[in-house]
């Protein structure tokens, strides 16, 4: 609402005050309508009453603390006449307005309150003057402007202003109920619809409707199926099997009018399918587990082969009706794991199928198995160790017990070894009275007063599976003197040092042996010791690099004793690391010779040095040398670096690394010339010639662009130089290019190319 107010005669300047004023009576005016329309909103929909107590509830919660006690007690109990109050006092507010036509008005001849306020023109009839100088406006259905006069009695001067009013029936357009859930929800393949009655609060209290059928769409709505099928309506179907997010949109209008320019535009967004993809049944991957027999129960923790579109849901996953299996495979189920075991002696190869259902929420069941299976223990086989009986005696019977050092896999479970079966092996002397017992060996010796009863035995584990069979030797020997050792070597282990491992002759001779000798002959001195056992390392220290040392091993029983042949070594110590690596290179740009150098080590380690060298980048070149310099190698464009390392006969240092040296490329450089004469379809004159490229320095092996240029026009003109056409060129190995290409007959022109921006010099044709 406006006022607009014209001086009386000798009028003051107006003030920034007056202004600032007659903007507030504007406000005031505004505010009215405003008020006028809400309770219009609130007489016609009939909800403000019935949802103001709920609506309290709600609002409470975020008020000041000091005025909940107010709102629980005394307004939200009786909110229903609350409300009543509420449209009476807003309806009256609303209707009309009050205008203080006086307060910015000026009197020159006098005070302003001794001025007669009157309406005048044709809409003096809504305008009524009041006895204090303001009037009452009453709203109607247009906008409207009211005339007034100020009227001077004493010198009867007189001015005229104006009010302007809105119409009551401006009101805010349709827009979504506050209290419609967004987005909206609906399963797949499933179409939702509105009714706008439903969703939509209209502030003018007219109907709505929508505008236009085709101002309806929505992302993945499914083809052909009509989004309005009346003008109260909206319903979307979305395409099939589509999930996920989308925004229907349509037009409305309060107006009546099926064109209306200003419709207001109507957005829901929708979600399809559960966000979370609890509409969707879980999936599980049938499962075959091996287990072994006698071992601890093995677990799988089924959740690893459950899968669903959405991984949240693997964690809520139940596994139900579990059917543990009958027969020589258990198994049971905790939470979500499934605990499978069986006793050592059940045959490889038994299954069992365990059936149960995995379940998501009351949804959905789904069937699932897992399949048992026995395979072969992966427990090392048993293993023997030799058995003698060192003090053999003829004619005499002996029982020895070959499972006592044997090693058995299944010791921890109390499950015994057992022998099934023994024999001779090669000549037993007249040896007989061979049994058995589950644990023992017993045999009877013949005449002979000296040599070797061999007897082999075969050993099961408790699997008692013949596949896990092993054999096992018991020596019986009968009064003689040890064998040689003739399993032994030597080795080089460090500077200065032997190492001997030596093992047992292959007999006793029937008598136990009481000691091993072994000695070391050469520089710097003959030494030997008695307390090196068999199987163990037997080292020598302070021996001479490069000298050559001769060992041998005698073996000791009650008899007497035995020495095995000798054997030698030479001791080297490993050289130290070479010293200055650096790549040395005939030019800073490609191609150039580089080649590898280094000076030796501080301290050779008593041999002989060999040098080992190869490059570690840019080249793959190695070799090995007696000198300090390795092989020069032709390399182009880049970064090399080498390493070397000095060998001898007791090993190798660690690497010593070069610093790295750079390559530069070669530039690029590209030069023309005439070539042979040339013809083509376009170019016969007898200036035609083949233009002759000759470019160097380009990539290796690479197709590029050739740009032909001139400074011929087609009108015959001459200008700058231009491109006229390319060709595509490819360099060979080195990056060189040398060839003629494309004719070219334009004479007292010029002629130039350019590759990859490099251009070359210009001939004139």
């Amino acid at each position: 609402m406006a006022t607009t107010v014209q001086t009386l005669p000798k009028t003051m300047p107006v003030s920034r005050k007056s202004r600032l004023l007659t903007s507030l009576l504007v406000v005031q005016i505004i505010v009215g309508f405003e008020f006028l329309w809400t309770v219009l909103v609130k007489h016609i929909g009939g909800a403000f009453v019935a949802g103001l107590g709920a609506d309290l509830k709600d609002r409470v919660q975020a008020a000041p603390h000091w005025y909940q006690p107010l709102a629980d007690s005394v307004i939200i109990p009786n909110a229903t006449l609350f409300a009543y109050l509420v449209l009476i006092g807003e309806l009256f507010v609303g209707i009309t307005v009050i205008v203080d036509v006086l307060h910015d008005a000026q009197n020159p001849g006098g005070l302003v309150s001794e001025v007669k306020v009157a309406a005048v023109g044709p809409n003096k009839s809504i305008a009524k003057p009041n006895a204090d100088g303001t009037m009452t406006v009453t709203l109607g259905d247009t906008r409207q402007a009211v005339a007034y006069q100020l009227t001077n009695e004493i010198d009867k001067l007189s001015a005229t202003a104006f009010i302007t009013v809105p119409a009551y029936s401006d009101s805010a357009p349709p827009r979504l109920k506050s209290t419609l859930k967004l987005p909206q929800v609906t399963a797949m393949n499933t179409a939702i619809s509105w009714k706008l009655s439903d969703i939509l609060d209209v502030p003018s209290g007219r109907a709505v409707k929508v505008t236009d059928a085709g101002s309806a769409s929505a992302g993945r709505q499914a083809a052909g199926v009509p989004m309005v099928p009346d003008t109260g309506t909206i319903v979307y179907t979305p395409e099939k099997d589509f999930r996920g997010n989308t925004i229907v949109t349509f037009k409305v209008s309060d107006k009546g009018l099926t064109d209306d320019p200003n419709a207001t535009t109507i957005e829901i967004p929708v979600t399809v399918g559960d966000a979370s993809f609890r509409d969707i049944a879980p999936t599980f991957a049938n499962q075959t587990i091996e287990i072994q027999p006698g071992e601890a129960p093995k677990t799988f923790d089924l959740r690893g082969a459950s899968s669903h579109p959405n991984p949240a849901v693997i964690q809520e996953l139940t596994y139900q009706n579990f059917a543990a299996p009958s027969g020589p495979i258990k198994a049971s189920l905790a939470g979500s794991t499934v605990s499978m075991s069986t006793d050592v002696s059940t045959p490889v190869g038994t299954k069992s199928v365990i059936k149960f259902n995995v379940g998501l929420g009351s949804a959905f069941s789904v069937p699932a198995q897992i399949t048992v299976k026995v395979v072969k223990s992966t427990r090392p086989l048993p293993q023997t160790v030799d058995d003698a009986e060192p003090n053999g005696r003829s004619s005499t019977t002996y029982t020895i017990s070959p499972l006592a050092n044997d090693f058995n896999p299944f010791a921890d479970q109390g499950k015994p070894l057992k022998v099934t079966d023994v024999a001779f092996q090669g000549d037993n002397l007249g040896a007989s009275g061979l049994t058995r017992t589950d644990s023992t060996v017993s045999v009877t010796t013949g005449t002979a007063k000296s040599g070797t009863i061999n007897l082999i035995y075969t050993v099961r584990d408790a699997t008692d599976s013949a596949d896990r069979e092993v054999q096992g030797r018991i020596v019986v020997t009968v009064t003689s003197a040890p064998e040689p050792v003739t399993s032994f070597t030597l080795s080089n282990t460090g500077s200065q040092t032997v190492s001997v491992i030596f093992q047992p002759p292959v007999s006793s001779n029937g008598a136990q042996i009481t000691g091993y000798t072994v000695r070391i002959n050469g520089g710097p001195s003959t030494n030997q010791r008695t307390d090196c056992s068999p199987g163990a390392s037997c080292t020598f220290t302070g021996r001479t690099n490069g000298s050559v040392q001769t060992v041998d091993v005698a073996a000791t029983n009650n008899v007497g004793t035995t020495w095995s042949n000798t054997r030698t070594i030479t001791p080297y110590g490993t050289p130290s690391t070479p010293t200055n690596p650096v790549i040395n290179t005939n030019s800073p740009t490609a191609t150039a010779t580089i080649t590898p150098s280094w000076s030796g080590p501080a301290d050779s380690g008593g041999g002989a040095i060999t040098y080992q060298w190869n490059f570690t980048q840019g080249s793959s070149a190695s070799g090995s040398t007696s000198g300090t310099s390795g092989g020069g190698q032709n390399v182009g464009a880049g970064d090399y670096t080498f390493q070397v390392r000095a060998c001898n006969p007791g090993g190798c240092s660690a690497y010593a690394t070069s610093a790295t040296r750079h390559i530069n490329p070669p530039p690029m450089v590209v030069t023309i010339a005439k070539g042979a004469r040339g013809n083509s379809a376009t170019c016969t004159s007898t200036a035609c010639y083949y233009i002759a490229i000759n470019a160097s320095g380009f990539a290796a092996n690479t197709t590029y662009t050739v740009s032909l240029e001139t400074d011929h026009y087609a009108d015959g003109s001459k200008g700058a130089m231009a491109q006229y056409g390319t060709i595509n060129i490819t360099m060979d190995s080195s990056g060189s290019y040398n060839n003629q290409v494309s004719p070219y007959g334009y004479p007292g022109y010029d002629v130039q190319v350019s590759i990859n921006g490099v251009s070359s010099n210009i001939v004139a044709w």
